[in-house]
């Protein structure tokens, strides 16, 4: 009984958020004027609350303002409120470069979702139907869609592009057939809109020429493709829980950047690696579509981890390889800094016995006297200390190396540190008569011996430095 079947969906939910005041959408059509019908007859002897909300999309000239103007009057006589708006669907569509169904869509959910918010504690109650299901899992298998995609749509689950919004399809387990004889039942008189009619509309084409076609090779057709989102849906579940488990945790979040650990990916199975990009780009973008392809194509960044590398994602979003990370974040942002201090100027000049600023709040100490917590640098007549940023062609010769050079730009490479900070960071360097070389590197973890004294130099001081912050 299809009263019954709307009534258990309706009171499931409604143990849960008590007060909720189910927003109803209507077009006037077969399947949503059956669902008003229901809801108001059901409203009679519940303590259900109901809102009406019915769009025009603007595509059909007086046609659709006729259906709105009906389902409005409809709404009244049953004496239920209702909320009536007119969209510019083919204005939308051409702003923002999108076909007329993803923009229609976009749209009636946008609208639905305001009404919730007018209404308060609301859910939104659609009439979508078992013949709909059939449909739209068909849809996404001709996409490629993966499990996700083959559940096709779920009785209870959130308004797209509206996290925390309720949506609820009561008639996923009725035929339309059977919403056509509760019609024909109550004497209900639907609107027609031609444009359903219309197989330039992928989702038309399908439902008047594909269904058609495969219900002759199996009458059952809707049935069995129910019977696929269904097993889709149970092993999407438990796939989904393990990786909320195992996987999700690792997926550590600042503002608006997600890091994860490539240690740690590099050892998922593919299914998981899949889902974690899913997770973080979703987390971030909720209205963004990724495709198949870009999704193996981060995939695969990820795992050959060339420090620098960028897998671009649709409306500006990316993944970043990193020396010991993944970073998920939006081109525009300015890359993170993390430890690393950054020179405020190309080159300062050090003050010996004093202290000079490197960076805000952050400032060189030197002392010809010994300080515990100090690094000793010799200084040879003739030469002064200074801070300086990297140049090109710059050459160091750290420990080990036993007096051989060494370019900069690989050293600070095989340090891995990220190249956005290698042009600003702090190097210590002896300046003045004697050819300037670079003495030290600052890097998180402290500074870093960059060159061996010359047996020939003649030592005028020695020099401690330390580095100190102010709170």
């Amino acid at each position: 009984m299809i009263p019954q079947t709307v009534l258990n969906v309706l009171e499931q939910y409604k143990r849960r958020s008590p007060d909720v005041i189910y927003v109803l959408a209507v077009s006037g059509g077969l399947d949503s004027l059956a669902l008003l019908h229901i809801c108001a007859k059901l409203g009679e002897t519940s303590s259900i609350q109901y809102h009406v909300a019915t769009l025009d999309h603007g595509l059909r000239g007086q046609a659709g303002a006729d259906d709105a103007a009906f389902v409005v009057q409809t709404a009244q006589q049953l004496g239920l409120p209702v909320t009536q708006h007119t969209a510019d669907v083919p204005g939308y569509a051409a702003e923002h470069h999108l076909s007329i169904e993803l923009a229609a869509r976009m749209l009636r959910y946008d609208f639905l979702a305001s009404v919730v918010q007018k209404v308060g504690q609301g859910a939104v109650v659609t009439a979508h139907h078992a013949d709909d299901q059939a449909e739209s899992i068909l849809l996404h298998i001709m996409r490629g869609s993966g499990l996700r995609g083959l559940r096709g749509m779920q009785t209870i689950s959130q308004v797209p592009g509206h996290t925390g919004i309720t949506l609820l399809r009561p008639l996923l387990s009725v035929s339309r057939a059977e919403l056509e004889a509760y019609c024909r039942q109550h004497q209900l008189v639907p609107r027609q809109d031609t444009t359903n009619a219309d197989t330039t509309y992928t989702r038309n084409a399908v439902r008047h020429l594909i269904m058609p076609q495969l219900r002759v090779l199996n009458p059952q057709v809707a049935q069995a493709l129910s019977q696929l989102a269904e097993s889709a849906t149970v092993d999407e579940a438990y796939l989904q829980a393990q990786f909320e488990r195992d996987i999700q945790p690792h997926c550590q979040r600042t503002g608006d950047r997600i890091a994860i650990a490539l240690s740690s990916f590099t050892t998922w199975h593919p299914a998981m690696q899949r889902r974690a990009i899913l997770f973080a780009v979703g987390q971030l973008a909720p209205d963004s579509d990724l495709s198949h392809e870009r999704i193996l194509a981060a995939v695969d960044v990820a795992n050959r981890g060339q420090v620098g590398q960028v897998s671009e994602f649709s409306q500006g979003w990316r993944m970043r390889v990193g020396y010991a990370s993944l970073f998920f974040e939006h081109g525009d942002m300015a890359l993170p800094l993390g430890d690393y201090v950054q020179m405020a100027h190309d080159v300062i000049e050090v003050v010996v016995n004093g202290r000079t600023p490197i960076a805000p709040g952050i400032g060189l100490h030197t002392s010809t006297e010994p300080h515990p917590t100090g690094f000793a640098v010799a200084l040879p007549e003739g030469m002064e200390l200074i801070l300086r940023v990297r140049r090109p062609g710059d050459v160091v010769q750290p420990p080990g190396l036993f007096g051989k050079h060494r370019k900069l730009k690989k050293w600070l490479i095989d340090r891995k540190v990220p190249q956005h900070v290698r042009d600003r960071l702090p190097l210590l360097a002896l300046s003045g008569s004697i050819k300037e070389r670079i003495v030290a590197a600052l890097l998180p973890d402290g500074w870093y011996y960059l060159a061996m004294q010359a047996d020939t130099e003649i030592h005028h001081k020695t020099v401690w430095i330390w580095l100190e912050k102010e709170l």
